[in-house]
């Protein structure tokens, strides 16, 4: 190793605080030497930049604003020849504006209102089940919570007494229904005090945010994700302050009524429990709001893959969703050498999304046929499952954690992920430490040639080009944390760059829906009854094997339908195989047993259907050898879908998989279900 260059670099931490002194997560950055870019990205969750760098510098720490996306510079500091750690106070604060689900699901509703003569904020808040704070949150062109303008359109929301509006990881909103006063219930978790607080709306109160920073201008709330900007209210118009009207208020029986505001698709998500953990998003678009990076990479990347990248994130790190989705993006980016291919290969036998390798494969019992054979969204799951095996990914406070589990666990698993920790040694020709070039940072490192890579017989492998492939590094050479924190910074930084991240979302509700509430695309309503219609696995009923049809008609029963439910008789048989049961074909019923689907989900009713998985398998009529319950209906890419459960695994993440789903295709009703990646043709539809 060379120690003269590494004794150089000392251990730089910068923690980001807004004015009330709590740390800013996932707030874009840029440090500069000069006009040198010396390190950009986004603050971890816990507000921090951390970077390696030369002592006898100085550093300008430089934050993106959200209204308009310009960088301000908020501190600069001379480094010193020893390790340091800085506290920077950026003039915002981000205010997370999200509706979550409270004890029913919530219901949330956005529109424009037109300031009115008369009007003041907490009066428009009052009128629209809402509250100061929420609004001030949606429209930060308003500078004073007090002062507003006839003729000003401002955003607006409407809840109902089952949702609260979610400030940040501290502090939650209520979003009540019509008051008679116009005060906010600001809830906050205080350690030292556990009484909830009242914030009036009147002038001579001051908020919780006020009274912390009093000595400050009072911070602008950014919204997260940010919403449309508004139109900055034109001079002229006179001001409407909370206290001095200039003309009397309107009265009640002549209150102007608003327009209608304008419904927005409501992402209602659910945990393992069926408690619900996810909310209304902003823009309809759950990916549009998160923006992750990488978010335009090939055709893998698509709105379904950064949907579950950022549910499975939701799961694990529901406080950091965000930033931890970007650094999953990095890590994936990094390891499947930007292709995101489930069935990415290495050379050296591993596989994947995260490289899969031989230990990680026996540990979660899976092989590499069926590993490669899965969906890029199929294999998030598997993901998800390494990451909280032994609830590991609570152990993964940063990029560099993440990755140190994905690529060797131990030094993690260890507590030995200080920069200066070794990762690996150089051996072999076949050692981690040569397996890994892209890591050599010290100085030559990479340009050593060790060796060259052999074929069995003991003749050079050669490249495209007919040149040998060396082995790169040191004989004796390490693998430092902070070596590999560079690299993996690399990824996360190009990802977040402009011309990598997504602008085109296909998923955007921007359309304007029918006067129906029909899907503007597939001119159906999506129906999703997964969060009341409980998953089953047959291996929990008597003669499991044989139990499918059981374990369907037991899920049927659970959610209310009759004793009937599933029966045999009067069934729609849609497919059969032919005589020699080397085809399957549609029936003159096909469309019978869809629009019998339809009827019976938009009541809101699972179907139980038979399917058809290999032909010369079936039993029944021949032909149908397993049965699935339906649970929902959507569209996507141009496609109608049907969702379904499957019993017939023990695993509830396969059996209830957001990807089971059946596509109409030239007369059929087929799709993968992600318990073995099987190909199901629906052959019948039963009757409840």
């Amino acid at each position: 190793m060379n120690t003269a260059l590494k004794d150089k670099l000392y251990n730089i931490t910068f923690t980001l605080h807004d004015l009330t002194h709590k740390p800013i997560p996932n707030l874009y950055y840029e440090i500069k030497n000069g006009k040198e870019l010396v390190k950009k990205g986004n603050t971890n969750g816990q507000g921090e930049i951390s970077l390696k760098y030369v002592g006898g510098n100085t550093l300008t720490v430089f934050v993106r604003k959200d209204i308009d996306k310009t960088m301000k510079k908020i501190g600069e500091i001379h480094t010193p020849s020893k390790n340091i750690k800085v506290k920077l106070i950026s003039p915002k604060m981000k205010f997370d504006v999200t509706l979550l689900p409270h004890q029913e699901q919530g219901k949330y509703w956005r529109g424009t209102y037109k300031v009115k003569s008369g009007d003041t904020l907490s009066k428009i808040a009052e009128e629209h089940h809402t509250t100061v704070s929420a609004l001030l949150a949606l429209n930060p062109n308003i500078k004073s919570p007090n002062k507003i303008y006839q003729k000003q359109e401002i955003d607006i929301v409407e809840g109902n007494a089952d949702a609260i509006i979610k400030l940040d990881e501290n502090s939650t909103v209520k979003v009540p229904p019509v008051k008679k006063t116009g005060t906010v219930a600001l809830d906050r978790k205080n350690k030292s005090s556990g009484s909830k607080s009242s914030a009036s709306t009147d002038t001579k109160s001051k908020t919780t945010e006020q009274k912390t920073a009093n000595t400050q201008p009072q911070p602008q709330p950014q919204p997260q994700p940010q919403p449309q900007p508004q139109p900055q209210p034109q001079p002229q118009p006179k001001a409407i302050e909370s206290k001095k009207e200039l003309t009397p208020p309107v009265s009640p029986q002549q209150k102007p009524v608003p327009p209608p505001p304008q419904k927005i698709e409501v992402q209602q998500e659910h945990n393992e429990d069926k408690k619900p953990v996810a909310v209304a998003s902003l823009s309809g678009c759950v990916c549009k709001d998160y923006g992750i990076a990488w978010g335009k990479s090939g055709k893998f990347v698509n709105c379904e893959f950064r949907k579950k990248v950022i549910q499975i994130c939701k799961d694990m790190w529901p406080n950091d969703i965000k930033n931890m989705a970007n650094n999953l993006m990095a890590c994936m980016h990094l390891e499947t050498g930007g292709s995101f291919s489930p069935a990415q290969p290495n050379g050296l036998g591993y596989y994947g999304l995260i490289q899969f390798g031989p230990d990680v494969r026996t540990d979660l019992k899976i092989s590499v046929k069926t590993l490669t054979n899965m969906s890029a969204v199929q294999q998030l799951d598997l993901v998800k499952k390494h990451f909280m095996k032994a609830n590991r990914h609570k152990l993964m406070k940063s990029l560099t954690d993440m990755y140190l589990y994905i690529n060797y666990p131990r030094p993690l698993l260890a507590g030995k992920n200080k920069p200066d920790d070794i990762v690996y040694e150089g051996g072999g020709k076949t050692s981690p430490y040569h397996a890994n070039p892209s890591f050599m940072k010290e100085k030559g490192e990479y340009q050593n040639v060790f060796a060259y890579r052999t074929k069995k017989d003991g003749s050079f492998k050669t490249d495209k080009n007919g040149n040998k492939i060396p082995i790169r590094g040191f004989d004796d050479g390490k693998t430092y944390v902070w070596e590999v924190t560079e690299e993996i910074n690399k990824h996360l930084t190009q990802g977040l760059d402009a011309k990598n991240l997504e602008t085109n979302f296909a998923c955007s509700i921007k359309k304007t829906e029918t006067a129906k509430g029909l899907c503007p695309d597939c001119h159906k309503n999506h129906v999703d009854l997964s969060g009341s219609v409980d998953w089953i696995s047959q291996f929990t009923q008597p003669r499991p094997n044989v139990a499918c049809a059981r374990t369907c008609v037991l899920i049927l029963k659970k959610s209310g339908l009759s004793s009937t439910a599933g029966s045999s008789t009067k069934l729609f048989q849609v497919a059969l195989e032919n005589s020699v049961h080397n085809a399957i074909n549609p029936t003159n019923d096909f469309q019978n047993g869809l629009n019998y689907l339809d009827k019976e989900l938009d009541a809101g009713h699972p179907v139980m259907v038979g399917v058809d998985h290999k032909l010369n398998y079936g039993y029944n009529e021949n032909t149908t050898d397993h049965f699935i319950v339906v649970i929902g209906r959507g569209c996507e890419n141009g496609k109608n879908y049907y969702r379904f459960y499957d019993v017939g695994t023990r695993h509830k993440d396969k059996g209830a998989s957001e990807t089971n789903k059946l596509y109409i295709t030239n007369g059929f009703l087929r799709g993968k279900t992600a318990y073995n990646g099987s190909t199901y043709t629906m052959t019948q539809v039963r009757r409840n």
